[in-house]
C-alpha cells in the first residue's frame, strides 16, 4: 500500500474523529440509535431508497467485475460501487434523520460519515493503491 495513502487515511480519520468529538461534546449533538435497513421504524420511502440502493450496488458489482471484459478495469473502478453504495446510505440516512428528527441534529454526524467516505475513496483514487 502506498505511504501516500496511509498518510491521507490517517489525516480524514483524525479529522473526523475531531469534529465528531466537537459536535457531541461543545454542542450537545449525539449520534442516532442504528436502525435496520426494513425495520418498521423507517418510513416507507425511504426503505425503498434504501432497497434501490443495494439493488443498483449489486447491478454495479456484478457488471464491474464479473461481465465479460471486466478484467481490464482496476481495482478501483471495480470496488467504486461498494463506495458509492455507503456514501449514498449515509447521504439518505442523514436526510431520513433531518426529515424525522430535525431538532436531535443526529443528521450531521451522517452527512460528517458521507464526507469521510467521499474523502476516502477520493484518497484512494488520487494517490494509488498499488
Amino acid at each position: 500500500m502506498n505511504v501516500n495513502v496511509i498518510i491521507g487515511w490517517l489525516i480524514l480519520f483524525g479529522l473526523f474523529f475531531l469534529i465528531s468529538h466537537y459536535l457531541k461534546k461543545h454542542l450537545g449533538i449525539k449520534t442516532r440509535e442504528w436502525v435496520w435497513m426494513f425495520s418498521d421504524k423507517r418510513k416507507p420511502v425511504f426503505r425503498i431508497v434504501y432497497s434501490s440502493i443495494f439493488v443498483l450496488f449489486l447491478f454495479g458489482m456484478f457488471q464491474l467485475n464479473f461481465e465479460p471484459g471486466s478484467e481490464n478495469y482496476s481495482s478501483v473502478v471495480k470496488t467504486s460501487p461498494l463506495f458509492a453504495a455507503i456514501f449514498l446510505q449515509s447521504i439518505v440516512s442523514g436526510i431520513e434523520e433531518w426529515v424525522t428528527n430535525r431538532e436531535k441534529k443526529a443528521y450531521y454526524h451522517e452527512w460528517l460519515g458521507s464526507i469521510l467516505i467521499l474523502g476516502s475513496f477520493l484518497v484512494i483514487v488520487l494517490f494509488g493503491v498499488s
